[in-house]
């Protein structure tokens, strides 16, 4: 496998390894380098600033910092640190296509889909808490698919930990499970059952993610948002006319990175196979269920 995947692996070390130079740049400056002098200079407070304190466990930060406390400050040891993750995320993505189909074809057309998506190159080539993300997220939900279940006990955490919207992935995880389950019970009380058996690889994650939240609002008395927060606008409310116009930028976003072309086919395929045009197999059916989990949440 891990031959098969090497120029996939040679593609995204090539990109880092040309962009080893690069500075931090806007939130990633304020989230990632900011937070990570201050660990360095502070004996790894975890009182961090408000004008850089996000809300969420600094996790990325501390590891930079760990690394920058040993080696010294460098942008070499940031981005080189996403390396192993943009690796992995090459595997797990594999291990989600096999899951679905073993057409080689098939699995190195939507590998080659996810090396030029220009989503995941601009995470590429800055350190990003969102690659993280994206590879703790598969790693859990192929360990779900795969069975691997005490896996889940880490990827989870570490989910959880890698970001705000880490959480809302672990969220996305548990209802995907929840929806397998029933789909694959014959009753509802046997579904039930088996729901109380998978719940104890998310507790560690909620148990760390809300132990945090308390520590940070004794230390701070906000938790999520404050008023002087880089952010705030992200979190203000709109009346109707903002919602239209917010739906606005999001479509030309779709346009601008070219999404628009997958939601495109995905609403072609989704037609063809309701009118029966194309047999749903389950492995078809547990891809549109977690494509429509991902999408509500």
């Amino acid at each position: 496998t891990h031959y098969r995947l090497l120029p996939y692996y040679l593609f995204y070390t090539v990109v880092i390894i040309l962009i080893v130079n690069t500075p931090f740049f806007w939130d990633k400056d304020v989230i990632i380098s900011k937070r990570s002098f201050w660990f360095v200079e502070n004996k790894f407070s975890l009182n961090l600033p408000n004008s850089f304190d996000n809300g969420y466990a600094p996790v990325l930060s501390l590891l930079l910092a760990s690394l920058w406390k040993i080696f010294g400050k460098s942008l070499l040891l940031g981005h080189l640190i996403m390396l192993p993750f943009a690796i992995g995320i090459i595997y797990q993505f594999y291990r989600f296509l096999f899951y679905l189909s073993d057409n080689k074809r098939f699995i190195n057309l939507t590998l080659i889909l996810l090396l030029v998506d220009t989503t995941m190159l601009s995470q590429i080539v800055v350190v990003s808490n969102d690659l993280l993300l994206v590879f703790f997220f598969f790693l859990s939900l192929n360990a779900i698919l795969y069975r691997k279940r005490k896996w889940l006990y880490a990827s989870l955490l570490l989910l959880s930990l890698s970001h705000m919207r880490g959480v809302m992935a672990c969220m996305i995880i548990f209802l995907f499970e929840i929806s397998v389950i029933f789909k694959t019970t014959k009753n509802f009380a046997a579904g039930l059952r088996k729901l109380m058996t998978i719940i104890p690889p998310y507790l560690p994650a909620a148990i760390i993610f809300f132990a945090y939240q308390i520590y940070h609002y004794l230390q701070t008395g906000w938790i999520i948002t404050h008023a002087n927060s880089p952010w705030i606008g992200c979190f203000e409310p709109v009346d109707f006319k903002g919602f239209i116009f917010n739906m606005g930028i999001l479509v030309w976003r779709l346009f601008d990175f070219g999404r628009i072309s997958f939601w495109i086919v995905l609403f072609i395929f989704t037609l063809l196979v309701v009118k029966g045009k194309i047999n749903s197999d389950s492995k078809i059916n547990t891809l549109a269920i977690l494509i429509l989990i991902s999408s509500l949440v």
